[in-house]
Formats: C-alpha cells, structure tokens, sequence
C-alpha cells in the first residue's frame, strides 16, 4: 500500500531568486579567470556574469540561509522514505518558438512556471518522467522529488511509471538518431 497526501510545498516563492544570485555568483567566480574572454559568449550568459559580478556577500549569505532553511522543510517532509510528486511545468504548454509563459494559474511571476529548480537549490534528488501529451498535443511530465541520498527512490519510482506507460523514443513522424 501506497498512502498518497496532498501537501503545501516546501519551497517558496523566493526560492528560484535565492538559486539565480547562488548560481551567478558561482558562475561568475569560476569564469573569474577567463574574464577577458566573456565577450566571446552568448548575450544571455553575459547577462548572468553581469549579474553574478553584482551579488554582494550579503546577498549570497542570504540566499545560503535560505537554502539551508528550504533544504530543511524538504527533509522534514519526505523524511526518509516519501516522494513529491508535482508536475514539471505549472503552466499549459507554449509554443516552442516561445514566448515563456509568465503565470501559472492566478500568478503573475515568470519564475513559477517549473518545479525543477527546487532540486537544484535544495541539492535533492529528483527525476523528470515523460506522462504523455497535453490537450495542446506538447509533452508533459511529473517531476518526481526525494529524500536526500535517496536517488534510487525516484530512479524507481520513474522505472516503474515508464514500465507502466512507455514513453516513445522518438516523436511522431519522427525517425531515431543514428549513432
């Protein structure tokens, strides 16, 4: 027996922002030594070095609390055994041309969109499975989230969804790559 339970999510609205100055300013250090080339990539990506160059320490420690105090509230929900299951996107589908949608549901905030940051802030294990197409034909999927070092808790519970709706390796009309 499997005990299913609809629950609040752990994370918050701060959490995507929290990740962005964490990661920027991570970026932003790593790539410190090879400033003089940042010319040389893509405009979006020297956006985020901009950015990263600007977090302050305080803004880093910040957001470190905050991902400590968010990596928490994950652990005391999943405990040892759950898994979280939200969707992967909060939004309907968009075309693949874009423009990103910018809410989901009755939220005007680009960044919920995705629930798949959480487990890049938090450092938890957690698995994207295809679960078929939506009324818009786009494939969508369930972002399965777990406890710490418990990878193979959502390796298998992805297996098992695959085994019992198989998701096709190439797209409709679509031939496979050839290696």
């Amino acid at each position: 027996g499997v005990t299913v339970e609809r629950v609040a999510s752990p994370s918050d609205n701060d959490t995507i922002w929290n990740w962005f100055i964490m990661s920027t300013a991570q970026l932003t250090q790593s790539l410190r030594h090879e400033e003089h080339r940042w010319g040389e990539l893509s405009d979006y990506v020297q956006s985020q070095l901009q950015f990263g160059s600007s977090v302050t320490i305080d803004q880093y420690i910040a957001a470190q609390r905050k991902r400590h105090e968010i990596s928490i509230r994950f652990d005391d929900l999943l405990g040892n055994d759950a898994v979280l299951l939200t969707p992967t996107a909060n939004a309907r589908s968009w075309p693949a041309e874009g423009p990103l949608p910018a809410r989901a549901g009755n939220t005007d905030d680009p960044m919920v969109t995705l629930n798949t940051p959480d487990a890049n802030f938090t450092g938890h294990p957690a698995t994207s499975v295809p679960m078929g197409l939506d009324d818009n034909g786009v494939p969508c999927g369930i972002h399965i989230t777990g406890p710490r070092f418990a990878d193979n808790l959502t390796l298998g519970l992805a297996s098992h969804i695959e085994h019992i709706k198989p998701w096709p390796l190439t797209a409709p009309g679509y031939l496979p790559f050839g290696l």
